[in-house]
């Protein structure tokens, strides 16, 4: 279930963002939607919501790529989603520098 959110992710990029910049910032939002479900479902009792979002969220993008690849491959998709957060980690920074 998780590897048809990640095409669906890839999927909304290529035809609604159309940019690096929109690229960066979807993988990085879906990456804390998925990490604040985990944290709600962990730390506070919901019963059935708690079920839902077991079943039908991951923990993170970083758990998906662990799912689905292993070896090689992982560490490969690894170092391209520490790349991607540096990115964003930069161009935060930059917007944060421009502003002023």
């Amino acid at each position: 279930m998780e590897l048809i959110y990640l095409i669906i992710i890839l999927m909304l990029v290529a035809f609604v963002f159309k940019s690096f910049n929109g690229f960066i910032y979807l993988i990085v939002i879906f990456d804390i939607l998925f990490r604040i479900l985990t944290f709600i479902k962990n730390n506070i009792n919901l019963g059935e919501m708690n079920l839902i979002i077991s079943k039908y969220f991951s923990p993170s993008i970083p758990a998906i790529i662990h799912k689905y690849t292993s070896g090689d491959l992982a560490t490969i998709l690894m170092w391209i989603l520490v790349a991607i957060y540096l990115i964003f980690l930069a161009l935060i920074i930059k917007y944060l520098w421009d502003r002023k």
